[in-house]
């Protein structure tokens, strides 16, 4: 119910808030992985880059990709599809799906200094490794602005992983 009435409140104004209440139908596990599934395939994510800025002085040090799913209600943003898209199998298809739509969209060439979050899944696996490489290599003034980041509770479940990864993509320049 948290969820729901924090997502009223955000397509209701920059500054409200919004009591919770059981009339809006619950939003399970699974509509939230068929939601996942049916962005991906339908090409529906939507990225925003947010400026990431130094707190003495307001300069913007880099900016964060943010993904969002786009529906006929409006934006769905990544804290109600993102927990589940790991337990669903879904982390390494969204990942890549964030970097291939960053990759095609003119206005990554504009931004300085880019950062994008991966799944620990994704790091893990060698057919995302190599196609991120490959992709990469096709674009090595974007990879030099690009940082690709782990959320803390995923880096120590594979460290081997981890270290052969750091290794490729520093030697993309990214």
């Amino acid at each position: 119910r948290a969820d729901r009435a924090l997502r009223e409140a955000q397509r209701t104004s920059a500054v409200s808030y919004v009591v919770g209440t059981d009339k809006a139908p619950a939003i399970t596990a699974t509509d939230n992985a068929e939601r996942l599934r049916s962005a991906l395939t339908g090409q529906r994510l939507v990225l925003h880059a947010q400026p990431v800025c130094r707190v003495n002085d307001g300069a913007v040090l880099h900016h964060e990709i943010l993904a969002r799913i786009a529906t006929p209600d409006g934006l769905v943003p990544a804290g109600a599809f993102l927990p589940g898209s790991e337990r669903e199998g879904l982390a390494q298809a969204l990942d890549r799906a964030v970097l291939a739509t960053l990759f095609a969209s003119p206005g990554a060439g504009k931004l300085q200094a880019l950062a994008v979050n991966l799944s620990p899944s994704s790091i893990s696996n060698p057919g995302f490794r190599a196609w991120l490489r490959q992709e990469l290599a096709q674009r090595p003034a974007l990879a030099a602005r690009l940082s690709l980041a782990l959320p803390e509770y995923g880096a120590g479940q594979n460290l081997d992983a981890l270290r052969d990864f750091a290794r490729e993509v520093r030697a993309m320049g990214t």
